[in-house]
């Protein structure tokens, strides 16, 4: 299947999307656009060349981490305050595109956009909150590590997503 990840507009069909969750289906139905239109998030959206159904989507936002959040290892080389990030709001691929890797390209855009954006701005880390462990699981995968102080939030250094693994999802 050939992919187009683009920014969410109106012309985009978001009424049937459903990857199983209930509070990731309202999001993109409901209310992607609205907090897109705030500047509260950007969404991007997936759908099949042609076509204007979304299959699926991501959110990035502008935040922060707290330095305690980090491993040890990482807080020796940097201040001792929050530190930047890109926040990875949402992820979510609709039941009829799972397993036919839409989830990994939809990642791998992310990344792309983390490290143009990482050129412009300080953004240190990639920051996630899974919204489980099956969530989690995923996102380890490609090499986030787990904050000291919540397990289901993950963090990865932005000099890592520039490394060749990365380049090979998208």
């Amino acid at each position: 299947m050939n992919w187009v990840i683009a920014p969410l507009d109106s012309s985009f069909e978001r009424a049937q999307f459903d990857c199983g969750d209930d509070a990731l289906n309202r999001f993109i139905r409901q209310h992607a656009r609205q907090q897109q239109d705030k500047h509260l998030g950007q969404t991007r959206v997936a759908v099949a060349e042609g076509l204007r159904q979304v299959m699926g989507f991501y959110t990035l936002s502008a935040g922060s981490i707290g330095f305690q959040s980090l491993g040890e290892q990482l807080r020796r080389k940097l201040p001792k305050y929050p530190i930047p990030a890109a926040r990875l709001g949402r992820l979510a691929v609709d039941k009829g595109a799972q397993g036919q890797g839409l989830g990994h390209k939809l990642l791998a855009h992310a990344f792309t956009a983390v490290v143009e954006l990482s050129g412009k701005i300080g953004i240190t880390v990639m920051v996630v909150d899974a919204k489980d462990e099956k969530a989690a699981t995923f996102y380890r995968r490609f090499g986030f590590i787990s904050c000291q102080d919540q397990p289901l939030a993950l963090y990865l250094m932005t000099e890592t997503l520039c490394g060749a693994q990365f380049r090979r999802l998208g």
